[in-house]
């Protein structure tokens, strides 16, 4: 008993038992930890404000239940700038300091707000009156919805109310902060356009509508995400697109429902079906001419605010493994390349399955010299050829992760330095032999030959997969891997399409082909118009 008594003593005074309860999550509940009092708050605000909430024509009670919601009391950001608007009428602007325009704000709303001749012949209603006499703005609108209103200011615009007056005006006054538009860093071109989306989803759109200017794009916005109202803008171009296909991505994106900050990315994995998919259901890409021309070609973009990355669905196989360049470039050099691609990656999936296998099991694939050097190259080294083949693909995997997060040239050196220092040690501490290792290089340099990086990382999966088959049974465990491959991708759907899309069902556009035909002017009248084929 003394001895409990000082270890709860012992306990007291280091205060390993003074937890705060409010931030824990107990074993015997689900869901995430949260603020009991912060959540009993929105609750309130919730229950008190309802989604057909109309503001109230009194200014007074509009910027009370404003500072309340916005807790203006200690947030130093939301301000509230009240004003005579003609000299005659109360009003006021209430805006996010930061995100706004100052130099709009001031010139453009309240010094022609304040002007005493304002109001000298108004009508009214004034709020209408003000928009279309007053204000100098050329984004501005009439808004009676306070949840609408609240949304707007969040988004940073600026928005005015009148008193006596039970709608406001919402003037456009954004200006938040951005990068210029600079060269695609992940998806680098020699032939074609440079430029890259940035993090402004207006700017974004603005560089897709320079690429295509046609009066059927169409740009729908959507509100996504409970707590941060995340806009996300649905491109698609109207009599191109299937119908269907642009109401199943609308329908899967009205489910969303996440109270978290959302990308492009997360977007996606909540919007498919089935979140176990090996295959990417969606093309991540950064550059505006390549997405103009999947617009053609009846494709759905989905892209987010704060998020230079835009995904087009749906997506096939085809696509994971085309670039800009097979189009901007003639058809010889186009399908050359395009066949070094499509062959490197077939290498690096398979080669260290088949190594693996004829080493294990089929040793009479070997030449007796080429038998020999092998296992001489592996006579000082311990541990099994297959398990140091895979330690080796990891360790590469491990390489290119690092270079890739370091900033800069430094990831550049980094994986230069690291491949050639820990190749050089692993072969001196006889950890590994010469032949696996220039075996590991070639699947690397083979796997960087896929363009799109998620199918690079779904690549490795499907070559670690396919080794662990060639252990168990050689040749017969690849050939069974491949079968249960080539069935998996032919079920597998992208938004109702699926992933070998023409090929693994019947349809009626040309199956695109490693060779690229030339390019062909098409007669824009008649029937030729109407059943033009693309030879990309």
């Amino acid at each position: 008993m003394g001895l409990l008594k000082v270890l709860r003593s012992l306990s007291h005074f280091f205060k390993f038992d003074d937890s705060d309860s409010r931030f824990e999550l107990l074993e015997t509940e689900y869901g995430t930890p949260y603020d009991k009092e912060r959540n009993k708050r929105s609750i309130e605000l919730d229950n008190s404000v309802k989604e057909d909430a109309e503001i109230s024509a009194e200014l007074k009670s509009n910027l009370t239940l404003i500072r309340q919601d916005f807790r203006a009391d200690i947030n130093p950001d939301i301000l509230i700038r009240e004003f005579t608007l003609g000299g005659e009428v109360d009003a006021a602007i209430v805006f996010i300091n930061g995100l706004v325009n100052s130099v709009m704000l001031n010139d453009f709303i309240l010094r022609d707000g304040m002007k005493k001749d304002a109001l000298e012949n108004a009508s009214k209603p004034i709020v209408e009156y003000a928009l279309k006499n007053i204000f100098t703005v050329s984004d501005a609108q009439i808004e009676w919805n306070y949840l609408k209103i609240k949304k707007a200011i969040l988004a940073g615009q600026s928005v005015l109310f009148i008193e006596g007056e039970n709608r406001a005006l919402i003037f456009d006054t954004r200006n938040q902060p951005t990068r210029g538009i600079d060269a695609a860093e992940n998806e680098k071109s020699v032939l074609g356009p440079r430029e890259a989306f940035v993090e402004n989803m207006k700017t974004n759109i603005s560089l897709i509508r320079k690429h295509l200017q046609n009066d059927s794009l169409v740009c729908e916005m959507r509100t996504v995400g409970k707590e941060s109202n995340i806009k996300v803008g649905i491109l698609y171009c109207e009599g191109v697109a299937n119908s269907s296909l642009v109401n199943e991505v609308k329908s899967r994106l009205s489910k969303v429902n996440l109270n978290k900050v959302i990308a492009v990315n997360t977007l996606i994995q909540v919007m498919e079906k089935n979140s176990n998919i090996l295959f990417p259901s969606a093309l991540l890409t950064e550059k505006p001419d390549r997405v103009a021309s999947f617009l053609l070609e009846g494709h759905v973009v989905l892209m987010c605010e704060g998020n230079p990355l835009v995904a087009v669905t749906p997506t096939t196989l085809h696509m994971m493994f085309s670039m800009p360049e097979d189009a901007y470039a003639r058809p010889s050099a186009a399908s050359f390349v395009r066949f070094v691609r499509i062959s490197a990656a077939v290498v690096s999936v398979y080669l260290p399955a088949l190594f693996i296998a004829v080493v294990r099991y089929h040793q009479g694939f070997f030449s007796p010299e080429m038998l020999n050097t092998l296992v001489a190259s592996h006579t000082m080294v311990f541990v099994p050829i297959s398990l140091e083949l895979v330690l080796l693909m990891f360790m590469f995997q491990l390489i290119r992760e690092a270079g890739m997060r370091v900033p800069g040239s430094v990831g550049q050196a980094l994986g230069i330095i690291g491949g050639l220092v820990l190749g050089q040690a692993a072969i001196a501490a006889n950890l590994a032999s010469p032949v696996v290792l220039i075996l590991v290089a070639l699947v690397g340099l083979g796997n960087f030959c896929i363009p799109e990086y998620t199918m690079q990382l779904t690549s490795f999966y499907i070559r670690i997969a396919f080794v662990v088959l060639a252990i168990m049974a050689g040749f017969l465990g690849i050939v069974c891997g491949t079968l249960l491959l080539v069935g998996y991708m032919s079920s597998a759907k992208s938004f109702g399409v699926p992933l070998l899309t023409p090929y693994a069902v019947k349809a009626y556009s040309k199956r695109p082909l490693i060779m690229r035909g030339k390019v062909k002017n098409n007669d824009l009248s008649g029937e030729d118009y109407m059943n033009r084929e693309n030879d990309w």
